[in-house]
């Protein structure tokens, strides 16, 4: 019907590291493997996929994520943020 159902976004130094974020699906599309289709497309564009590095944070996915080859940080102590508020 030409209605958008989903979206992801990746941020990215197009060097060594990318930020894989807002990743969607609208919940009636959901279940047909749709995320997966386009997570691995977002991988698999060729200034995502010579980087070294790409992370993204999840707070209920991480199964799926772990489906697609993500683990956790590998130097989690070293992650760092600043939270405001």
């Amino acid at each position: 019907d030409g209605k958008q159902i989903g979206c992801a976004r990746v941020v990215t130094d197009r060097v060594t590291f990318a930020y894989l974020c807002d990743v969607y699906i609208a919940e009636e599309c959901r279940g047909r493997g749709l995320g997966t289709w386009l997570v691995r497309c977002a991988l698999e564009h060729p200034r995502v996929s010579r980087l070294r590095r790409v992370a993204l944070i999840t707070h209920d996915a991480q199964e799926f994520y772990r489906r697609l080859g993500f683990g956790p940080a590998a130097q989690a102590d070293s992650y760092m943020e600043k939270v405001k508020g």
